[in-house]
């Protein structure tokens, strides 16, 4: 039989919000692992090309699904359908970078020998991505006292890891 745990009815909204972050931090693990692996190899240009703008363009989903997961922790009677948009209008700048990027070289190229080279537009997306991480930090210490202690300090820590992560 089915597991009552995937059961919609028996999670509870924070959880659902937690799998929604891990599951699109392992999107784009598996698309960052894919470009590596058909990075170089000769025939898979259009393969490489695909999987490259996918990364980039889900590229803040995990980022906004921290930022989802943070605001229902602080005030879970808050969400609202105007507050959801406004949480993924990154996702609609990514995928507009990435419109006008399929007509030059402004994130990213492929190479005639299959090689990824990165535009300046790299940039502009990983500041976006800091810039949402930065806002569900700022969020959470604006909130602090209005939370447990132990859940803002894991808020905290886990608004670091991801930028440490990638500077590393």
């Amino acid at each position: 039989g089915r597991n009552a745990f995937w059961q919609t009815g028996t999670l509870t909204q924070s959880t659902r919000n937690l799998l929604f972050l891990c599951f699109m931090t392992l999107v784009i693990l598996v698309l960052d692992a894919l470009a590596w692996g058909y990075n170089g190899v000769a025939g898979r240009n259009s393969l490489n090309y695909i999987i490259n703008f996918l990364f980039f363009l889900f590229s803040p989903l995990p980022a906004i699904a921290w930022l989802i997961y943070i605001d229902y922790i602080i005030n879970p009677r808050r969400r609202t359908v105007k507050t959801i948009i406004l949480f993924f209008i990154p996702f609609m700048i990514s995928l507009i970078v990435m419109v006008h990027g399929i007509f030059g070289d402004f994130v990213f190229v492929i190479t005639d020998d299959n090689f990824y080279r990165r535009g300046w537009g790299v940039v502009f997306l990983l500041a976006m991505n800091y810039a949402i991480i930065a806002y569900a930090f700022c969020f959470a210490f604006r909130h602090r006292d209005s939370v447990n202690k132990r859940v803002f300090r894991v808020a905290v820590v886990y608004s670091i890891l991801p930028v440490a992560g990638s500077l590393i």
